[in-house]
């Protein structure tokens, strides 16, 4: 995952367990007072919708952004060959067409989710390269075909009494790039003890 979404992904989980004014609108439990209003949390630009229940958050230093709702559609950019789970709704969206990420809210559990991608993954043609339960209260699958990989993160909602499904997916060549990142670009070459001068 692209780390400029997952810095907004732990933007959101801040959000949440911190409890800031107009988070729980989000869920679609009520409209939020501060409709139409941009605020600073975090750092992060939160912009309330006007309908009182979405907002977009912005990271300011890498113009990446998120929107949340109730009930949100999947982008356009979101590959269509990686299922979105068929009992529940949108809740978070990616705005970066290079990283597609999206989180869906469901009253299903953990392991009736984790089946059900198992399934529908391999029969449209994914390879699992993970699939694990992490605990009692999350699995983890990860997911590849030719030219894409994907993540899924399947947790307990225990606000909702029900589960939270984040799926994320890159092209191979944006990996590679990330990868390159993260390890730092081209290393120096040694110089052989024998070619060293004293």
């Amino acid at each position: 995952m692209n780390n400029k979404v997952v810095v907004l992904v732990v933007a959101l989980i801040i959000l949440a367990g911190g409890g800031f004014y107009g988070y729980k609108y989000f869920q679609g439990k009520a409209k939020s007072p501060l409709a139409g209003q941009t605020v600073k949390v975090e750092g992060y630009d939160v912009n309330y919708g006007n309908d009182g229940e979405s907002a977009t958050i912005t990271d300011p230093k890498t113009g990446a952004k998120m929107m949340t709702g109730p009930n949100l559609k999947v982008p356009s950019s979101f590959p269509k060959e990686i299922p979105v789970y068929s009992n529940g709704k949108v809740t978070v969206i990616s705005l970066d067409p290079k990283f597609p990420l999206i989180s869906v809210s469901t009253k299903d559990d953990v392991k009736t989710v984790q089946d059900w991608y198992q399934a529908d993954l391999q029969k449209k043609g994914w390879t699992l390269t993970a699939n694990q339960m992490i605990g009692p209260d999350a699995a983890h699958i990860e997911f590849e075909n030719t030219n894409n990989m994907g993540s899924l993160i399947v947790t307990k909602d225990d606000e909702t009494k029900g589960t939270i499904i984040t799926l994320s997916s890159m092209t191979r060549e944006e990996a590679q790039k990330m990868f390159k990142g993260v390890m730092g670009g081209e290393q120096k070459e040694e110089t052989p003890d024998s070619e060293q001068k004293d």
